[in-house]
């Protein structure tokens, strides 16, 4: 049935914005006064949430068992919404999905029977001439693999669609709101972040069925067997092919939003050896590696062992030259690892992989060569399913839509930052959190020492872009904000709910107190002040300080520079 005169919780308070200020948060198609925030949850029996009528929704996260307590992240867009309306309930019991119609955009959930079972969602229109471009649908996202996703930039929620029991798992539709962008190399970008391979140090040995490969040329595999050779007799030992860079990596790549490349790499061999007993060989084997590049870095990679894979973040893989992710390559199997090692046998992480001292690698980067399709392509390109190599699946159809690929599979979510229900794209940036600069001095409110205890005085600080110099808003439904610290998940807080003026701000256990609620006035010029629930006095750098380590105290509102705070990365 139709939803009609739903309760909702307004997350973002109706602020008329005036000129834009130089140093506001910036995306590519808008430049943002009103940080990103997070709405309240909402759940069954619990008011509906939708945003202001500024913003769009640019992510999701759940939590509670079957992904029944749900937020949204709440951004402005560049647009106004001019009509909206509530879609029927929907669940995984039978029409599993809305789309919001009219090429309108989702702005609240609403739920309703037993662990969010069925969801509703708000859609509205906006003055942007009706677009909704580049749309897709990601993977599921649950909260058995952290729950919280983030789309790449200039991405907006369109459609839900939900499967398991009670909804568990969430389907998002992603379109942007403006035509157009920016254009990519996507051929220079493949380049700077493809692989360097390094192999076992026994590739070359064996024969027959126990031969170890070196990765070859796809092309020259394919003219080869359709003249009858056998895949063991083209199976590549030659190292000197590899060091001279006549063998070719090959590569497909996708941009997502505005800020945000998807590359899968992928590269051959003409055999596959037994692992154990003489069981594992096969003809061709197809293996990639994939990296995700946000704002023009190396923001995670995926490791792919046959069907399954793994993902990792900066700081957790080796890189060449910070750009390009070493992958170690399995001697029997050719699956791809973050690490060396292995102890033999046919266990998933398990195959050999020790370089020694041979120290053989691959530059890939040398000789990359896009996968494509069409009258300009080679005939094993145009080829269409695993007849083509043997039984094993074409390097294109198993990419797919890189859009759509998820953080992990298989055995490989045992060593993954990203869980099985979570997309690959999911920002791995903090795009949700937000630096707090102070006007007149420049510098941005930190918690010293990245100390994580309850009762630290906050101060301010040269913008080192860390974590304890970052902040994420959640609305607290009635007009007012928390603001939680990222390195410790705690929340800016008036110490001891005192409402006496030069009281120090610290971080401390989030409570929900009206002493850790704050109200954003506009000054007009892209800079707010933060105005305390609890005692109604602003956030203030105590005596103007300019310096490094200067307090964060409340004061009466006086409206000056050290009271004048903006929102930007």
């Amino acid at each position: 049935m139709k939803i009609k005169n739903m309760g909702v919780v307004v997350g973002a308070t109706l602020l008329t914005f005036a000129a834009l200020s130089a140093d506001a948060r910036s995306t590519y198609f808008h430049t943002e006064i009103h940080p990103p925030h997070w709405l309240p949850w909402t759940t069954d029996g619990a008011s509906a949430i939708e945003s202001g009528p500024a913003f769009l929704t640019h992510g999701l996260r759940c939590s509670g068992r079957y992904c029944d307590n749900v937020s949204l992240l709440s951004v402005e867009s560049g647009y106004t919404q001019t009509n909206s309306w509530w879609t029927d309930y929907f669940s995984e019991e039978g029409t599993h999905e809305q789309v919001c119609g009219n090429n309108g955009f989702v702005t609240g959930l609403g739920c309703a029977g037993d662990y969010c079972d069925s969801i509703a969602l708000r859609c509205s229109q906006i003055d942007n001439g009706g677009v909704r471009s580049n749309c897709y649908w990601t993977e599921s996202i649950s909260e058995e693999s952290g729950g919280k996703f983030v789309a790449p930039e200039s991405m907006y929620l369109a459609g839900v669609r939900c499967w398991d029991r009670y909804c568990d798992n969430k389907q998002l539709y992603l379109c942007q709101a403006d035509n157009g962008g920016p254009s990519f190399d996507l051929s220079a970008l493949a380049t700077r972040y493809a692989p360097r391979l390094r192999f076992d140090q026994e590739t070359t040995t064996g024969s027959g069925e126990q031969s170890k490969c070196f990765p070859g040329d796809a092309a020259t595999y394919f003219a080869q067997r359709a003249q009858g050779a056998t895949p063991v007799s083209l199976c590549n030992k030659d190292y000197s092919t590899i060091r001279n860079n006549r063998v070719p990596a090959y590569y497909i790549a996708n941009q997502v939003g505005t800020n945000t490349v998807l590359i899968r790499y992928w590269y051959f061999y003409a055999w596959q050896s037994t692992c154990f007993a003489n069981e594992g060989s096969h003809a061709a084997d197809w293996e990639s590696m994939a990296v995700l590049v946000v704002n023009g870095q190396l923001s995670r990679v995926a490791y792919y062992q046959h069907g399954g894979w793994y993902s990792r973040e900066p700081g957790a893989f080796e890189t060449v030259d910070g750009t390009h992710p070493v992958g170690y390559v399995g001697k029997n199997a050719h699956g791809t690892y973050h690490d060396s090692g292995g102890s033999g046998g046919c266990l998933y992480f398990e195959d050999f992989r020790n370089p020694g001292g041979n120290d053989y690698r691959m530059d890939t980067w040398n000789n990359l060569v896009p996968l494509t399709r069409g009258g300009n392509s080679p005939a094993w390109m145009n080829c269409t399913g695993s007849g083509c190599f043997d039984g094993i699946g074409h390097p294109i159809e198993q990419t797919g839509d890189l859009r759509t690929m998820r953080g992990c599979a298989k055995d490989g979510c045992g060593r993954s930052s990203l869980g099985e229900n979570m997309p690959f794209q999911n920002d791995p940036t903090g795009a949700d959190h937000t630096a707090v600069y102070v006007q007149h001095s420049g510098r941005v409110i930190d918690v010293p020492g990245a100390s994580t205890s309850d009762g630290v005085k906050l101060d301010q600080f040269s913008n080192w872009g860390v974590d304890n110099e970052r902040w994420l808003l959640e609305s607290t439904g009635d007009g007012y904000f928390t603001l939680r610290a990222r390195h410790s998940g705690k929340c800016m807080d008036v110490s001891g709910s005192s409402t006496t003026a030069g009281t120090n701000v610290v971080q401390y256990t989030c409570n929900g107190g009206d002493n850790q609620r704050f109200r954003l006035l506009p000054y007009g010029n892209g800079y707010f002040a933060i105005q305390a629930k609890h005692s109604n006095q602003c956030l203030d750098i105590a005596g103007g300080s300019m310096d490094d380590g200067g307090f964060l105290i409340q004061w009466p509102c006086s409206w000056t520079a050290n009271e004048s705070f903006r929102f930007a990365q």
